[in-house]
């Protein structure tokens, strides 16, 4: 409310408290007009008193309104923060149960490859044993016999060297190695078994091959029976 609208009304409420003139005095028209004037603005600021009223009520229902909706907001903010931890908990715990799930899957398949494995050696040993010994009489008869004139016997002699070199390339090529080391050469402890216990133990020469060894996937089956 404006100071010149409130002085404006004390000024009325003073005239009007006055004593009033002799029924005798003069009433001029100006004088009417000015009473009229005065009771014009006291109407206003009545009015503006009670708008200014209503507009504090307005504002404090909005205030009111307002508070309630941060309320409700607060609320609801708390619930859905709850249902996130709630929803992240659980997230790590499937987590977790999937990274224990893939364990268990890479353990079990590293037990079936070794089982596998395992189950493949066995089998070619069971296959190569047999021809092991095929090989063994092969390179007896190869390293032994004397060929001399005979050219049947040279014929018979060079078609089964080429067998044997195939059959032990052939075996090769699927993880089974055919031991055969050199006459002449150094004894190898790892891959060599002595038949015999020479003299002089500083001159650890291979002899002379009894058998052949045998190594399946790198993995030594069995030792080159040999004379040193």
């Amino acid at each position: 409310m404006s100071k010149n609208k409130s002085k404006n009304f004390y000024d009325t409420q003073q005239r009007e408290s006055k004593p009033q003139a002799h029924p005798d005095s003069s009433v001029t028209p100006s004088s009417i007009a000015d009473l009229d004037k005065d009771c014009i603005e006291t109407s206003d600021i009545i009015q503006e008193n009670v708008m200014d009223r209503d507009d504090n009520e307005q504002h404090e229902d909005s205030n009111s309104e307002v508070n309630i909706d941060n309320d409700k907001i607060n609320s609801e903010l708390a619930m859905l923060t709850a249902q996130l931890q709630s929803s992240q908990m659980e997230s790590k715990d499937w987590q977790n149960k999937a990274f224990r799930y893939m364990a268990d899957l890479d353990n079990t398949r590293k037990q079936h490859d070794l089982d596998l494995a395992q189950s493949r050696k066995k089998t070619k040993k069971s296959l190569v044993n047999p021809l092991l010994e095929f090989l063994n009489n092969q390179y007896l008869v190869l390293t032994f016999i004397k060929l001399e004139d005979n050219e049947q016997l040279k014929k018979s002699i060079s078609t089964l060297q080429i067998s044997f070199t195939k059959l032990v390339a052939d075996l090769q090529s699927q993880g089974v190695e055919i031991i055969i080391p050199l006459v002449g050469a150094d004894f190898n402890p790892e891959t060599m078994q002595a038949l015999n216990s020479p003299e002089d133990t500083t001159n650890t020469k291979v002899q002379n091959i009894i058998s052949l060894g045998l190594k399946i996937d790198n993995q030594l089956i069995q030792p080159v029976m040999v004379m040193i």
